[in-house]
């Protein structure tokens, strides 16, 4: 019993691997498993729903985006990015001084060496805002400003992680 429990580990994670890369070529899962620091890593539930402020989401970053964040050296790898959404269609968002400011109310603050993104209009209903307000480490929409629906790629909700 004890060998069984110790394999289960690997057997998770093996699991989830195959499901990532599934999940790359675009098909339909119900599982993503986040290797990232920003977020807890684990095992996350995907969700057949519309995204919405406050929610989790696995995103693919447009191509020159993260060919620009993979030379500069702020992104490990070329791959997905799980990040909460927090302004959507009809937010208000705007770059003043080192801050982004959503719906007039100061969210996240400038604080990697990379400039934040100019911006300072209402989000179309093609496009949603990313962004860890409380991780120094997070790369998200302050420094490569808004993604588009075509790229989000799950809603998700945590399953079981770890830190």
């Amino acid at each position: 019993m004890r060998y069984k429990l110790k394999l289960l580990p690997i057997f998770l994670v093996v699991l989830c691997f195959i499901f990532n890369a599934l999940l790359t070529n675009k098909l339909d899962l119900y599982l993503y498993f986040n290797t990232t620091k920003s977020l807890p890593r684990g095992l996350y539930l995907v969700t057949k729903r519309i995204p919405k402020v406050g929610d989790l989401v696995v995103v693919d970053l447009p191509l020159e985006v993260q060919n620009f964040l993979f030379i500069e050296g702020h992104l490990q790898f070329k791959g997905l990015l799980l990040k909460p959404i927090i302004a959507t269609n009809g937010d208000y968002v705007c770059k003043a001084d080192n801050s982004i400011v959503v719906n007039n109310q100061i969210k996240l603050s400038k604080n990697k060496r990379l400039n934040l993104y100019p911006i300072c209009r209402k989000l179309t209903k093609q496009e949603f805002f990313v962004a860890i307000s409380n991780k120094d480490n997070s790369l998200d929409s302050r420094y490569f400003g808004p993604i588009l629906m075509q790229n989000l790629r799950a809603v998700v909700r945590p399953l079981i992680t770890f830190r």
